[in-house]
């Protein structure tokens, strides 16, 4: 693939909608889903997907049109015309090559894109290795939307009904394409020529009514209109100047995240949620959350914030490993981590960061999870809600008076430590569920999450521990309190009258496990 910052020809058109209908209704007639797909050539998901060059040996015979079709579009290998011919009703062949998506090249047939089914629908994009006697590509090469952080980006998608959606950085458009699902009308936007053809190419294959893809820099082409949801996977690896477009977010990573973040929250409509998926940065002048809300200034006292993060790292390791992955020299490293170092950054963090907007908000909220292996969009929408309940100071006042039950997917350690004799001397609760968390507390933290079954409000529970001296006389309301939200934030309780957690996922253990370590 080209470094180059050039345009790339674009070998796809915009044609007559009937052989977009013509084009898609050969795919479904032949079988060409997904789960066809995956079958075939026995893979788990579309995104693990292993072309013949790179060793697959499993679906390489040309037994039928599916067959074809993946050999054509997914291996980008030549077809001979006389199998092409054999294979493709004459129709769909006219079609094909009216809408650009095939050529005919001296080594045989050649598809001119990607071409394969995601998400449910069909979707183009480039091709990571350009077949001899096509065009190179440009810097505006168009990303794939079946590598494994667009499948990241898509299950942490809001899926709930909507009426305006925007993805912006959209490349193929595909978070918008996931969205027609549920909103009423979806834009994409990307700012280069290539990208927005594509995504206008993907909506027409799948016959779509309520998507248009426009082209301009970032928000741009809607001007000032408002959305119900934004969504942005933007370009986040650090690069001196931009030589692959969807790749190459400025100096720091950060250019176009921060732009994606200040200019998307004042489209967002009351209640609107701003989704992204990045990799930014803990710096020694504030964690990213942190950051993100200086970032905002004025323009955040309606903005709650979520970070739910999939891991942290080291950055000079992150960008070792990163080059490796790719087979890329390590050339430019001392350089990086000079830049790392005078930045102040501390570690890297790749996280779904959620901007919720709600008006005329009391207080607004700021808050990092860590994901667990079952966590989804469902615990992120409860997050939110909870975070805002939490911040109504007449809620966080009447928390002693609610009714608790624990998680059942808990687990509690108490530590022992010898004077004289074993006594508990600290409560660790940590769960998975909804998210990845540990709550070290006094000693009888264990007691008060035994008590928790629903029967008993808190303030009773721990009426008992202060009269037999467990708790601290130092301890205020306010102190409890602080715990107890703490706790109901980060699903450890439920309490009554607040959000309530979704069912929790299989695997579930009866009340807490006491441990002694």
């Amino acid at each position: 693939m080209s470094n180059t910052t050039g345009a790339s020809q674009i070998p796809v058109r915009i044609g007559e909608r009937r052989d977009f209908d013509t084009v898609r209704e050969f795919l479904l007639l032949s079988g060409y889903t997904e789960e066809a797909v995956c079958d075939r050539t026995a893979i788990a998901s579309i995104h693990d997907f292993r072309t013949r060059e790179d060793g697959r040996s499993t679906g390489v015979d040309l037994r039928d049109a599916l067959d074809l079709l993946i050999r054509l579009f997914l291996d980008v290998d030549s077809i001979e015309a006389s199998v092409f011919t054999s294979m493709i009703p004459a129709e769909c062949r006219d079609a094909m090559t009216r809408l650009g998506l095939v050529c005919a090249l001296p080594a045989g047939v050649y598809s001119t894109v990607l071409l394969y089914p995601t998400e449910g629908f069909y979707c183009i994009s480039d091709q990571t290795r350009v077949p001899p006697g096509l065009p190179p590509l440009g810097g505006d090469v168009v990303y794939p939307a079946v590598t494994k952080n667009t499948r990241t980006f898509l299950q942490f998608l809001p899926r709930t009904a909507r009426t305006r959606v925007l993805e912006v950085c959209g490349g193929t458009g595909i978070a918008a394409l996931a969205a027609t699902r549920f909103a009423g009308h979806v834009w994409t936007a990307d700012i280069t020529a290539r990208a927005a053809v594509f995504a206008q190419f993907n909506g027409l294959l799948n016959g779509l009514s309520n998507f248009t893809s426009v082209q301009g820099d970032m928000y741009a082409p809607v001007g000032d209109g408002t959305f119900d949801l934004i969504a942005a996977h933007p370009p986040y690896v650090p690069a001196a100047s931009t030589s692959v477009i969807f790749r190459d977010g400025g100096a720091d990573g950060e250019e176009l995240v921060r732009r994606a973040i200040i200019e998307g929250v004042p489209r967002l409509s009351p209640g609107g949620i701003l989704y992204l998926t990045c990799v930014a940065s803990d710096r020694k002048d504030g964690r990213l959350e942190q950051r993100i809300r200086h970032l905002l200034g004025p323009l955040g006292a309606e903005i709650d914030i979520l970070l739910l993060v999939r891991f942290e790292d080291d950055p000079v390791e992150y960008r070792v490993r990163s080059l490796l992955s790719v087979r890329a020299p390590l050339e430019g490293l001392n350089m990086y981590a000079e830049q790392a170092r005078q930045l102040g950054i501390t570690s890297l963090v790749y996280a779904h960061v959620y901007l919720r907007r709600r008006v005329g908000a009391a207080a607004v909220s700021t808050s990092r999870r860590r994901m667990g292996p079952a966590t989804s969009t469902t615990e992120i929408q409860w997050a939110l809600d909870m975070e805002a309940a939490l911040s109504d100071s007449v809620v966080r006042d009447s928390l002693l008076d609610r009714r608790a039950r624990v998680n059942p997917r808990s687990a509690l350690l108490v530590r022992f430590g010898y004077k004289g004799g074993w006594i508990p001397a600290e409560a660790t609760h940590s769960t998975e569920w909804p998210f990845t968390v540990a709550v070290r507390g006094p000693v009888w933290l264990s007691d008060l999450l035994l008590q928790c079954d629903g029967s008993v409000t808190l303030r009773s529970a721990l009426a008992g521990f202060q009269a037999s001296g467990l708790i601290d006389p130092a301890m205020t309301d306010a102190g409890l309190v602080t715990l107890v939200a703490a706790l109901a934030l980060n699903g450890t309780v439920s309490l009554e009258g607040l959000p309530r957690l979704p069912p929790a996922p299989e695997a579930t253990v009866a009340g807490p496990v006491l441990d002694a370590g």
